[in-house]
């Protein structure tokens, strides 16, 4: 037991320091994985709608789940998992071009 939460430890920390998230003028771009790396760019006028997601564990620890539902592609929706609270909220507004105001 002790070994698999010291394998799974080491995991979570080569994941952590490999994810790169960057929102970029047309898009966002997420590199992420150990063993299978994926490189992944959601272009902004493919996205649909946005979620910022978090379950009592996440919420404990300030972390957020960023999904993104798209159009036209096959993989229709991408999540961005660990991002601070408030990172997720910013980068939610940002990709929606609406700057942190509702419009209603």
């Amino acid at each position: 037991a002790v070994l698999a939460v010291r394998l799974w430890w080491a995991h979570a920390r080569a994941y952590a320091a490999r994810f790169r998230c960057r929102l970029l003028d047309d898009g966002l771009w997420v590199d992420r994985g150990v063993f299978w790396r994926s490189e992944s760019f959601v272009p902004r006028s493919r996205v649909q709608r946005t979620d910022v997601n978090q379950g009592p564990i996440a919420r404990r620890y300030g972390i957020a789940t960023l999904k993104l539902f798209t159009a036209g592609t096959h993989a229709a929706e991408i999540d961005v998992d660990g991002l601070a609270v408030a990172e997720a909220t910013m980068l939610r507004d940002q990709l929606l071009g609406r700057g942190g105001h509702d419009g209603v």
